[in-house]
């Protein structure tokens, strides 16, 4: 009978049936895409240009192309981004937030989110 080393964990951080992985392992790193920061895996950015879109005009079978062709789709003249990127290290912050131009000398400013399902643990070395 073979029983899982989860079970036996019993700490105040790892309870049984927990386990703490490491996010970044060789091959992490998605190489089809253009950008590239060390420490902040899979970094990708989207240009947002939507402009005066209602939310009525909007259902569940509504397509891109539709969207495009309706009068409530415009493109805005100024341009916003999200970004995506795996779970970064600490240096791989500073150079994401560096690329994205919201360093302590730019006046651009950055809502940084989380979508993970499980709860996040920074570990200092």
């Amino acid at each position: 009978v073979t029983t899982s080393l989860s079970y036996y964990i019993k700490g105040s951080v790892l309870a049984s049936f927990t386990i703490l992985k490491y996010d970044h392992f060789p091959g992490c790193q998605k190489l089809t895409l253009k950008d590239r920061i060390d420490g902040a895996p899979n970094f990708r950015r989207v240009t947002l240009s939507l402009n005066s879109l209602r939310l009525d005009d909007i259902s569940h079978s509504t397509s891109i192309e539709s969207l495009h062709r309706s009068n409530s789709f415009k493109l805005d003249s100024k341009c916003s981004y999200v970004y995506g990127v795996g779970m970064p290290t600490l240096d791989g912050i500073k150079k994401t937030l560096l690329l994205c131009h919201c360093g302590p000398n730019n006046n651009r400013s950055i809502k940084w989110t989380c979508l993970r399902e499980e709860p996040e643990l920074f570990v200092k070395e």
